[in-house]
Order: structure tokens, then sequence, then C-alpha cells
């Protein structure tokens, strides 16, 4: 596969909502980002009905982090749909939760600098 993220992910595996306006899928985030994620497919009677509403679809991407009362919440498209995960791409995030998922990423990343370069090339 051809390598083409510009934002490191780090693995961070927890349940996780994926809705619209009409429905909602529970799924596992795999990885996360500054401008996206990598989500399990849901269940098999769930994948047709997410698969039908793919194209040009706003979606809201929701988990809360372990052991606190955070929630973040990202509005997302899905940027394509494999076997067993879906690739999500960032539209748009609140304040807060930009805040605590750029706390995340640095806790879980090894280069602080590198995190500074990626938020520097996200706001231009």
């Amino acid at each position: 596969m051809d390598e083409r993220r510009h934002f490191t992910r780090i693995f961070f595996a927890i349940p996780a909502q994926l809705s619209n306006k009409q429905n909602c899928w529970d799924v596992n985030l795999i990885d996360l980002s500054l401008k996206g994620a990598l989500v399990s497919l849901p269940e098999n009677n769930q994948q047709a009905n997410l698969q039908s509403q793919s194209e040009q679809t706003n979606f809201e991407l929701i988990f809360e982090l372990p052991n606190s009362d955070v929630t973040i919440e990202m509005q997302v498209t899905i940027a394509h749909i494999a076997q067993s995960y879906i690739g999500l791409e960032c539209k748009q995030i609140d304040i807060d939760s930009a805040a605590h998922l750029k706390r995340l990423l640095q806790l879980n990343m090894a280069d602080e600098t590198l995190l500074s370069r990626e938020l520097e090339n996200l706001i231009h």
C-alpha cells in the first residue's frame, strides 16, 4: 500500500460511535491523528446500510477517553472503506475536542517537534 499520510497516527483502540442524521453505528477506533481516524467496519448487518450512505455524507465520530469524562467529537467524511476498516477524514472539530486530541497525541508521540510541525501544517 502506498503511504500517503501527512499526519502521524497513534494506535488507540477504544469503542466509538459513527453517526449521521439517520443512523448510528458502533465501531472500534483503531488509530487516530490530527486529521482523521481509522475505525473498524460495523457488524455485517450494519455494513450495507453504512456503505449505501457513505458517498458525500457527513458523519460524526464520537469517543470517550478511558477513565475520564472527556468526549471527543469530530465531523468526518469517509475517505475509504476496506474489508475490515473505514478511513475517516476529519473535516471539523470543536476547540475542546481539538485540545483533548492534541494532548492525547502529545502524550503518545515520541517527538514533540513533529506534533508542532503537524499542527502548523494543519493550520495552513
